[in-house]
């Protein structure tokens, strides 16, 4: 009996691996690239192409210190998504909608909503949001109507170094999502311990790195009125601390 009880315990652990899409594990967030501000696709580490989902991403949004809407857009090049800076925003956040992921009898995983698949075990949406703050405010940050889940700073200016304190809160469709699984450094260490926000949504942690920072959190609940059974949001809030000067 133990060892069928093992057996079974085993087998469960591989099911919820195999049944997880590499689509729930991505995300996206803001990073330099070659001197410039890219949007970036990826899970940790690893960044994954992102031009060919370019029609998927809705309009950028930029503010500027005092919260206020500035232009903002993404210049698509051959191998990334450049954020235009024209008008100096201290605050820019996009939402990739990545479509439908579902998997067959077979347990694959397609880019196909329920009803496409025949037989299908699981299915779907997968939403993705990012907010970069490139420098301090004169006001804490408000909601984002656009993003139904968003991890937000409480305070207007950033942190100055690595080991400093932040205090964030999630929100999830304009209220304070509680108990939700903060991941403090999703770049560098995805699968690190996360911190629960409280009954407030608020969360404190340490900053990770001089350098940067992408903090991360998920959000999944049932797909009402879509060909799936679930949406899955996952959002970034990120930040860079540039190097002391010598």
């Amino acid at each position: 009996m133990k060892t069928k009880a093992h057996l079974f315990t085993l087998l469960s652990l591989l099911g919820a691996l195999v049944f997880s899409p590499s689509a729930s594990a991505h995300g996206i967030w803001f990073a330099q690239r070659a001197g410039e501000l890219a949007m970036i696709y990826g899970d940790g580490g690893k960044d994954d192409p992102i031009v060919a989902k370019f029609d998927r991403i809705r309009p950028l949004t930029g503010y500027d210190a005092a919260g206020q809407p500035v232009p903002s857009q993404l210049i698509k090049t051959d191998h990334l998504l450049l954020v235009d800076r024209t008008a100096n925003p201290a605050v820019v956040a996009g939402v990739l909608d990545n479509g439908y992921y579902t998997q067959d009898s077979d347990g694959k995983w397609l880019a196909k909503s329920r009803s496409e698949v025949a037989n299908a075990r699981k299915s779907g949406r997968y939403i993705k949001l990012a907010i970069h703050q490139i420098r301090d405010l004169s006001a804490p940050l408000h909601a984002l109507p656009s993003h139904p889940l968003q991890i937000l700073p409480v305070q207007p200016p950033l942190p100055q170094q690595k080991g400093d304190t932040i205090t964030l809160r999630v929100l999830f469709n304009g209220k304070p999502l509680a108990g939700a699984k903060v991941t403090p450094d999703f770049a560098n260490d995805p699968d690190g311990l996360t911190v629960s926000t409280d009954r407030h949504g608020k969360v404190r942690l340490k900053v990770a790195n001089h350098g940067l920072n992408v903090i991360y959190v998920k959000h999944e609940t049932p797909a009402v009125g879509e060909d799936a059974d679930l949406i899955q949001y996952a959002a970034s809030f990120s930040f860079l601390l540039m190097p002391k000067a010598d």
